[in-house]
């Protein structure tokens, strides 16, 4: 029997699988299925793909789906800032909330990273590079500001791993 996209009685076939490694893997299965034996339903674009949520958050009586980890931390993020003020005794003035999000956005970004490059290296290592000076690429044609970084960051590690040394 021979597929004819003109006989198509649903003009939608919408897969949707769970939000984990094996939904994926079954969504890939499905579309090299759609792609190798009924091209012609990719070529239409009558497939469709359904992203599930990975998240429910309940917050009062409100309910919110996020779809990624990252969407998560985000609404906590604006949660949490919600009235939030940061002071200090020298200044009056207290912190917007735009630059302390801003700072909260940048360590969770490097939290991520972190996590992932943790597999390969120590994450108090990795930690002790992002917290030490920043590498301008610069420095690559500056041997001196080179070799103060250098050292900058030896100081760094020394103090964090000091039986490494």
């Amino acid at each position: 029997m021979i597929f004819d996209v003109s006989r198509l009685r649903y003009h939608r076939i919408i897969i949707m699988t769970d939000a984990d490694v094996d939904g994926a893997h079954i969504r890939t299965l499905l579309l090299t299925f759609f792609y190798r034996q009924m091209t012609a339903l990719v070529e239409r674009g009558h497939i469709y793909i359904a992203q599930p949520p990975l998240y429910k958050v309940r917050r009062g009586k409100q309910e919110i789906y996020l779809k990624d980890e990252q969407e998560l931390d985000d609404y906590l993020l604006t949660a949490a800032l919600d009235g939030a003020e940061l002071t200090n005794a020298d200044q009056p003035v207290p912190v917007p909330v735009e630059t302390l999000a801003h700072v909260a956005r940048s360590l969770l970004r490097a939290r991520r990273l972190i996590d992932r490059w943790g597999q390969r290296y120590d994450h108090g290592f990795l930690w002790a590079l992002l917290m030490g000076p920043t590498l301008d690429p610069l420095l690559f044609s500056d041997l001196e500001g080179l070799t103060r970084w250098t050292q900058a960051i030896h100081t760094a590690l020394t103090a964090r791993f000091p039986h490494a040394c």
